[in-house]
C-alpha cells in the first residue's frame, strides 16, 4: 500500500473517493492525519481530543463530499474544517481544557507518522516555542512553517484577508523572535548578532 501511495498524487486519490471510492479515504488520511492532530492539539492542548477532532475532520468530509469543489487545494479544505471543529470544541469545554506539552515519543503515545514528524529536532522546539504565541500568531506559523500552505491556503483556512495576513503574519514572527531571543539570553546565549 505505501508503495502505491508514494506513485499516485494527492489528486488521485481525491478523485477516486469523490468517485465513490471509500479505500481512497483511507490514503487521504494516512497523508494529512499528522499535521491535522498537531494543528488541531494547538486549539485543544489534549492529544486524544485532537486525534478524536481529526478523525471527525475526515468524517465531515466523508459526508460532505459533495461539497468539495476543489476551488482550493484538499489540505487547505481540511484545515479549514478542523479548525471549525477545533473551535466549537473549545467552546464547549472551555473552563474545564486542561493544557499539556506534547508527550514525548518515547511514551509509544503516538503514531508513526506523528513520531517521525517530532523527531526533527528543530521543528519540535520551534512547535514547543510557537505554542507560548497568541492562538492567531500560533496558527498562520503553524500553517506558514511546519504544514508548508502558501500565504493563500493560509488566508482561506484562517478566514483573513491578504492585508490581515500580511499584517499577522509580520506581528507572529516579531513575537517568535521575541520570544526566542529571550529564550536564547535566559540559556545564558549570548544573543549579540
Amino acid at each position: 500500500m505505501l508503495a502505491m501511495a508514494e506513485r499516485l498524487p494527492e489528486s488521485d486519490y481525491i478523485y477516486r473517493f469523490l468517485a465513490g471510492e471509500d479505500e481512497a479515504l483511507e490514503e487521504l488520511v494516512v497523508l494529512y492525519r499528522g499535521g491535522l492532530t498537531l494543528f488541531i492539539y494547538g486549539f485543544v492542548h489534549d492529544w486524544f481530543e485532537a486525534e478524536s477532532l481529526m478523525i471527525d475532520t475526515f468524517a465531515v468530509f466523508a459526508a460532505r463530499r459533495d461539497m468539495f469543489r476543489g476551488k482550493s487545494s484538499l489540505k487547505t479544505y481540511l484545515f479549514a474544517i478542523a479548525k471549525r471543529l477545533a473551535l466549537h470544541q473549545m467552546r464547549k469545554t472551555i473552563h474545564e481544557r486542561a493544557y499539556s506539552f506534547p508527550p514525548s515519543p518515547e511514551l509509544g503515545m503516538l503514531d508513526s507518522a506523528e513520531i517521525l514528524y517530532m523527531q526533527e529536532e528543530q521543528k519540535r522546539d520551534l512547535y514547543r516555542s510557537m505554542q507560548q504565541l497568541h492562538a492567531n500568531y500560533w496558527q498562520v506559523l503553524y500553517l506558514l512553517y511546519i504544514e508548508g500552505m502558501n500565504r493563500e491556503e493560509a488566508s482561506r483556512v484562517l478566514g483573513k484577508s491578504q492585508k490581515q495576513m500580511d499584517n499577522l503574519i509580520y506581528r507572529a514572527k516579531a513575537a517568535l523572535r521575541k520570544l526566542l531571543d529571550g529564550k536564547e539570553s535566559s540559556d545564558g546565549i549570548s544573543t549579540a548578532r
